[in-house]
């Protein structure tokens, strides 16, 4: 048996000998005819490879998510710290003169105000007295920068640049009394688009503060029932 290649213009053909004849077989049709061997070649070395391959990617990018997640917690978090302390400092001096300016001038609006909060916002039934609006004109400038700052600190946590949940633990409470003491000084304000950050963080704080009193509520119910117990006098007779 003997072979041969040869190469015309036209085509490529392979030849080879058999009983003494020659046969050619076009090279289309031998590429066919390998084609499930390469294929299978293919699986056994290249694709556990490119699985390897792909699994240690998708493992990086998930590591890649990881870390970018926990430095944007972290750096949430330093924020978070930072308003905190701009709230002691700078806020708090503001609302200190201005219930300084409240109490000097007798402005009764603010603790005669009826307000309801409910999950969806803020009802406040204001009871104006007698020289009540011009008074609040005169505390208007100290009002405003109050507002203002607060708006300001609002604003990083409704905008999810810092943690709301580390703040409200130091100052959730002292945040929530000093802005309910205020919303109807500016509650028609805030439903026109401006301090709505403060009304927002304030709804928020505001439900956890409530949702925290009735769990302490629920808790202390039950300790009381506990304690009382479910005490019986059984019918002579009825427990044999």
């Amino acid at each position: 048996m003997s072979c041969c290649c040869g190469i015309n213009d036209s085509d490529v053909l392979f030849e080879y000998a058999t009983n003494g004849g020659y046969t050619t077989l076009d090279f289309s049709d031998m590429i066919d005819t390998l084609r499930p061997y390469l294929e299978l070649l293919y699986f056994i070395t290249g694709g556990p490879v490119l699985a390897v391959f792909a699994f240690l990617a998708l493992k990086q990018i998930t590591v890649a998510k990881q870390n970018a997640r926990t430095a944007s917690q972290r750096e949430a978090y330093r924020i978070a710290a930072e308003q905190v302390k701009c709230y002691a400092h700078e806020v708090i001096p503001l609302l200190n003169e201005l219930d300084k300016l409240i109490d000097e001038k007798a402005i009764n609006v603010f603790s005669n105000a009826q307000i309801e909060v409910e999950d969806s916002g803020v009802r406040v039934k204001n009871k104006w007295n007698d020289g009540d609006l011009d008074k609040l004109v005169e505390i208007a400038p100290t009002l405003v920068s109050a507002l203002n700052r607060l708006e300001v600190f609002a604003l990083f946590f409704t905008s999810r640049v810092a943690s709301e949940q580390i703040a409200y633990s130091s100052i959730g409470t002292t945040y929530v009394r000093s802005v309910k003491k205020l919303l109807p000084a500016f509650i028609g304000l805030a439903n026109k688009n401006s301090y709505e950050n403060i009304l927002k963080l304030f709804l928020l704080w505001h439900q956890r503060k409530e949702s925290e009193r009735l769990e302490q509520e629920k808790a202390d119910i039950q300790k009381r029932l506990r304690k009382i117990g479910d005490k019986k006098i059984e019918a002579i007779g009825t427990n044999d």
